[in-house]
């Protein structure tokens, strides 16, 4: 049921991440004279060497330090490695987590316009199998919107938390080294820089980690308890897809889980950078199937919500004593009282032969029904719904009706803003990949951007094809590294 990001494709596109994120480096390091021409040149000629043999469909990172590269042991040195992959996690993560809040907010949204169809309708409130209650239907559905809210919300502290990046170490950077930090920030970024003790700082992207996990689980028993409900209102079918996806998406977050742990204590016991490589590459491939999973869940609750739950909160019958009210506002609004009794009559075959609510029918509808009722509109629509003043049992459910409309409203608008916000996070080339890194995605051979103009990749010369291209169909990022070019020489203009 859950299929595996497909590795092949993930490969491509992650490299493509690695050597933006190392070329976005290596261009701050030049800006602030902190490596020679020749890193350049070597960093250059090894990303050459690797886009076009048959080592490019190998971890980059791997890969380069296997060859040794020197710009590599540079940023080693200046971070460690603990660090230094920990903010390539980060720089991979941030982009996935904002796709995901995008998702949730997409499902908010449609579950909000599907709540629209039950506005009259009661729904069963069942725990453990056993009946509790009757609550109108659109209240049910916008108090669990508002936990996919709180959810959405609380991934925004997340992607927070993975905009840090984690500076040289204080025991060994100068203030002289400040201005570079913040500067490979902008480029890769982030928004603010922390320059702590490394002991101190790893802790730090765990609980980041953990706090994940945790709301993954959270929101995992919330969908599940919604589509329960569902079920028992027939409202979803209990199909087995959605049970064993369920139980799927557990068995991959606790892989996550363990792979997180993992990659914790390998970064106390040491530096090696292949294996802190291998557990980063596990920790997003095992984060994109879960989303996927994820996705694949909420667009089949979507789907299947179809039906009538309940029953109708709201009476087709017009009582007698409403009737004669009607035929007393007609006769003063200067109707005869056989031009009413025959208007009357219209409507009640109208509100039949049309399934309405009589409070449901408008003053300018009353009009077309029979030009008697038009003088009267205001009257008789006043009159139809004060039709249950007293009658405190529906008073109450117009009221908790009226409450999930305004909160409906509310929701819809947090909704659309984060999707507007997501959207601009597209045309500013910040949209992650982990949905397209899919089983059966489609893409084949070497991910191509149609983008003219990427940053920051390294060309041999001033105006040559870049050595690599980003996979993401976007737009640059702003504020972020420039791309290097070899200064100009005697017979260059400058």
């Amino acid at each position: 049921m859950l299929k595996a990001v497909e590795e092949v494709t993930f490969r491509k596109l992650d490299n493509a991440a690695i050597v933006d994120f190392l070329t976005s480096s290596a261009s701050a390091f030049f800006e602030n004279n902190k490596i020679a021409q020749k890193d350049i040149d070597n960093l250059r000629l090894i990303l050459s060497g690797i886009g076009s043999s048959s080592s490019r469909d190998e971890p980059i990172l791997i890969a380069l330090d296997q060859q040794h590269t020197e710009f590599l042991k540079i940023l080693e040195i200046r971070f460690g490695v603990p660090r230094l992959v920990q903010n390539i996690l980060s720089y991979c993560l941030r982009p996935r987590l904002i796709e995901l809040q995008a998702v949730l907010a997409q499902y908010g949204s449609q579950l909000l316009k599907k709540s629209e169809l039950y506005f009259n309708r009661t729904f069963k409130i069942y725990e453990a199998g056993q009946y509790l209650d009757d609550q109108l239907a659109p209240g049910f559905i916008v108090s669990y919107c508002q936990a996919v809210k709180a959810t959405t919300q609380k991934i925004t502290d997340l992607i927070e938390g993975f905009s840090c990046f984690h500076g040289s170490c204080t025991g060994f950077s100068t203030d002289e080294d400040l201005p570079l930090d913040r500067s490979l920030a902008l480029g890769l970024g982030f928004n603010r820089v922390q320059n702590e003790c490394f002991e101190s700082h790893l802790p730090t992207l765990g609980e980041n980690l953990h706090d994940i996990e945790r709301l993954l689980v959270s929101f995992f028993e919330q969908v599940g308890l919604f589509q329960t409900q569902l079920i028992h209102n027939n409202l979803c079918q209990n199909h087995t897809f959605a049970r064993v996806l369920r139980h799927e998406l557990m068995v991959e977050l606790d892989k996550l889980k363990a792979i997180s742990c993992y990659s914790e204590k390998a970064s106390f016991e040491g530096d090696n950078l292949v294996v802190q490589e291998v557990f980063r590459r596990q920790i997003l491939m095992s984060f994109d199937t879960i989303c996927f999973g994820l996705k694949q869940w909420l667009d089949f609750i979507l789907n299947a919500m179809r039906g009538v739950p309940g029953e109708s909160i709201v009476s087709h019958e017009i009582s007698d004593a409403t009737c004669r009210k009607m035929v007393c506002a007609l006769v003063e609004s200067g109707v005869s009282p056989s031009h009413a009794q025959e208007a009357l009559h219209s409507l009640l075959r109208y509100q039949n032969r049309h399934q309405v609510a009589a409070d449901e029918i408008l003053a300018g509808e009353l009009g077309r029904i029979h030009p008697a009722l038009k003088p009267a509109g205001s009257k008789l629509a006043k009159i139809l719904l004060n039709r249950f003043q007293g009658n405190s049992d529906h008073s109450d459910l117009m009221t908790a009706k009226s409450e999930a409309i305004s909160r409906s409203k509310d929701l819809m608008l947090y909704f659309q803003k984060t999707l507007s916000q997501t959207t601009l996070l597209v045309s500013l080339g910040l949209w992650p990949v982990f949905l397209s890194t899919l089983t059966g995605c489609g893409l084949k051979g070497n991910p191509v951007s149609e983008v003219p103009a990427l940053r920051p990749d390294i060309p041999f010369k001033t105006g040559s094809k870049p050595l690599f291209r980003s996979p993401f169909k976007t737009a640059p990022v702003p504020n972020s590294g420039k791309i290097l070019k070899s200064p100009p020489t005697d017979t260059q203009k400058p």
